[in-house]
């Protein structure tokens, strides 16, 4: 309420509850994350560039206060069923919104019926590694992983380019 400059009044006459608050905050947060990504990635070359790019893109993204607070927000949600019950309404949406921009960053992909599982995979990985990383970061762990990725994001572009 302070940082918004209202009262407690005013923010729940906008938000009738606290689910509809702390969803609309979680909604927020997601959308900064994805236009982040978004800006981080847009000037971009085509080629094989585009992908190391996108991928150093996705480790800068997971380290920084925004993603560090969508952790603690899942951490929390494992024993508070209020936040659980928020977070999963605002997932689906989430993971819609990350597909489709993979899709405008890549549209000549999008349609293949792999890609979506790709970028899961990619997003899944990273944000694992991340999570790892916070008690004790490796580099040199990281560093193969950064690799692996590419070759697995590499392959995949082969594979849609030969069907």
């Amino acid at each position: 309420c302070k940082r918004s400059g209202m009262s407690q009044g005013a923010i729940f006459k906008h938000f009738p509850t606290k689910f509809d608050l702390v969803a609309a905050a979680i909604v927020r947060l997601y959308e900064q994350l994805v236009d982040d990504y978004r800006y981080a990635v847009a000037d971009l070359p085509d080629g094989s560039e585009k992908i190391t790019g996108c991928l150093d893109a996705l480790w800068a993204l997971y380290e920084t206060p925004r993603l560090l607070a969508v952790f603690d927000l899942h951490t929390a949600a494992r024993t508070d069923p209020e936040l659980r019950e928020v977070m999963r309404s605002v997932e689906k949406p989430h993971w819609a919104n990350i597909q489709g921009l993979a899709g405008e960053i890549f549209p000549e992909m999008a349609d293949n019926p792999l890609f979506a599982g790709a970028i899961d995979l990619l997003i899944s990985t990273v944000q694992g590694a991340a999570i790892s990383g916070l008690a004790r970061r490796d580099e040199v762990k990281e560093t193969r992983l950064k690799i692996a990725l590419e070759l697995v994001a590499r392959h995949f572009l082969e594979v849609v380019d030969a069907n």
